[in-house]
């Protein structure tokens, strides 16, 4: 009797963190995708990454891209949109601004990424 006392609250416990975070990413996926998109024509730049320390054990990809004006702005990336990239690719960037972001601004923490269509040319 303790033990489904202990293992039931638990169960529940592990039932609600899986709805919750497959709420939170088809939530977050309804807002990315609401948001209005712009398209530039860039270049890739650099890329690196960043390794999560701790528990959390992940890692973070930025690639940076060059407009054509010379402005430059780093961007956050899934894990596949990164392994896509090279350095030297060029092509049209879409992404999205964050609402409240800093008007002209493009970085990581006010960008979506959204696409990045490589010229084969």
């Amino acid at each position: 009797m303790e033990f489904l006392m202990v293992f039931l609250p638990v169960i529940a416990l592990i039932l609600f963190i899986i709805w919750f975070v497959k709420w939170f990413a088809a939530w977050s996926a309804k807002v990315k995708a609401s948001l209005p998109s712009f398209s530039r024509e860039a270049r890739v730049v650099t890329k690196r990454q960043h390794l999560l320390p701790g528990w959390l054990f992940g890692t973070i990809y930025y690639v940076t891209f060059e407009f054509s004006d010379r402005s430059r702005a780093e961007i956050c990336l899934e894990p596949h949109d990164y392994a896509m990239l090279a350095q030297g690719d060029r092509g049209t960037l879409s992404y999205s601004i964050v609402p409240g972001a800093a008007p002209g601004k493009l970085d990581f923490q006010s960008t979506v990424f959204k696409r990045f269509d490589r010229d084969l040319t």
